[in-house]
């Protein structure tokens, strides 16, 4: 049976460190606040029913249905660093994952678009809709960032919060303003993919 000398358990040792430094230098320090640019790397799975088209959506081993992005710094003194990341849209233990990936899409449109989650004025609902997965492609948006351990135990980025304005300050006595409410929710009621809808 071969044994590993020494030499060779220091050269591992080495090797590893140096890969390590290596992605040292590429992780942006955990609560930077910065711009990003998220860039979907196509996974070929299309459901033309749930709004999933052009093969942009990927599925895993388990069947889960997600976007593979690429997130990019667009400024600063962090630019070009780039991070991946997937936006949940289907899983078969749950609707968790559809969930959890659906929030972060508004998130994203609403900081692109500047607006503040309770607005509901008829441009912030066109602004929040989409069409396909293909309106999210290129989507610039405000990040705060953060370091995690991914399941080998390399440290990796991941988006810790998106930046979105603070809600609008609204007076919810006023007649007018709660039937532009209403209407804007009744309008809204129809215009998600199937994927966006509770």
């Amino acid at each position: 049976m071969h044994h590993p000398t020494e030499k060779n358990v220091d050269l591992l040792k080495r090797t590893y460190q140096i890969r390590q430094m290596s992605r040292n230098k590429n992780l942006i320090p955990s609560g930077t606040l910065t711009f990003l640019r998220l860039i979907i790397l196509p996974g070929g799975h299309s459901d033309p029913s749930q709004g999933w088209t052009n093969g942009l959506a990927t599925v895993s081993k388990t069947g889960s249905v997600f976007i593979r992005a690429e997130c990019s710094v667009t400024e600063g003194r962090h630019i070009g660093k780039k991070f991946e990341v997937r936006i949940g849209l289907k899983s078969p233990k749950g609707p968790w994952w559809r969930k959890r990936g659906r929030e972060l899409i508004l998130d994203i449109l609403n900081s692109k678009h500047a607006l503040p989650k309770n607005e509901n004025s008829e441009k912030a609902l066109r602004s929040r809709r989409l069409k396909s997965l293909k309106d999210l492609d290129g989507s610039k948006f405000q990040a705060k960032i953060k370091i995690v351990k991914d399941y080998k135990g390399f440290e990796i980025n991941e988006i810790d919060a998106v930046i979105i304005p603070e809600d609008m300050e609204t007076d919810l006595h006023s007649p007018r303003l709660r039937q532009a409410d209403l209407t804007s929710k009744l309008t809204a009621a129809v215009s998600p993919p199937m994927w966006m809808r509770d």
